[in-house]
């Protein structure tokens, strides 16, 4: 009788097992993917800035910035820092 629970899935980045602690984690995940895109539109975005001389393109470059930073911060409440 060594059958798994039918309420236990397997999952790429942890396993999860329908507690609320897990749901927890795996937003933790979806935000550290989250800061991950805003760190990739940043990067892109301080090629298209020309130095910061084009004001739009400047602001959203920082927006993403700093939206980058925020998200990696949330992320590391809950998941470690050798992963995040």
């Amino acid at each position: 009788m060594n059958e798994k629970p039918l309420h236990r899935t397997t999952c790429a980045f942890m396993r999860t097992t329908g507690r609320p602690d897990d749901r927890l984690n795996m937003n933790a995940w979806l935000i550290l993917i989250c800061a991950g895109l805003l760190e990739v539109a940043w990067a892109v975005g301080l090629k298209y800035s020309q130095g910061f001389t084009r004001p739009v393109i400047s602001i959203f470059t920082i927006v993403a910035i700093v939206g980058s930073m925020l998200l990696l911060g949330v992320s590391l409440k809950k998941l470690p820092l050798d992963t995040a």
